[in-house]
C-alpha cells in the first residue's frame, strides 16, 4: 500500500487487500498509531464499522494532526486453517 497524505479536515476510506489469500478471512481489527506510541487511536479515527467485500477490508478514517504521521494496521484471521495476516501502512496528515 502506499497512502497519499490527507488533510485534518478529510474523511478518507483507506483499504486493506487481502484477496492473495484465497480463503475467506473473518474478524479485521483495525488499528491506528501515532508513530511512536502505543495509544491506539482508532476510537477518534476510525469512522463507523469497517466493511468486508471479499477479502477487501474498507475503513473510514478521519481527522489527524497536522505534520503527524499515523500507522495504519489491519490483522485478519482465516478460521479455517488458524492463520493471521497484517497489512500496514503509513499515513502522514498535513495540512492541504
Amino acid at each position: 500500500m502506499s497512502l497519499p497524505p490527507k488533510d485534518p479536515a478529510e474523511k478518507v476510506v483507506i483499504t486493506f487487500d487481502f484477496t492473495d489469500i484465497l480463503t475467506p478471512i473473518s474478524s479485521p481489527v483495525v488499528s491506528i498509531f501515532e508513530k511512536g506510541t502505543a495509544t491506539d487511536l482508532y476510537s477518534t479515527m476510525g469512522v463507523g464499522v469497517f466493511q468486508l467485500t471479499g477479502n477487501t477490508v474498507l475503513q473510514l478514517i478521519q481527522g489527524g494532526t497536522s505534520g503527524k504521521q499515523y500507522d495504519i494496521r489491519c490483522q485478519v484471521d482465516i478460521l479455517s486453517t488458524g492463520e493471521r495476516f497484517v497489512v500496514k501502512d503509513t499515513l502522514s496528515v498535513k495540512n492541504l
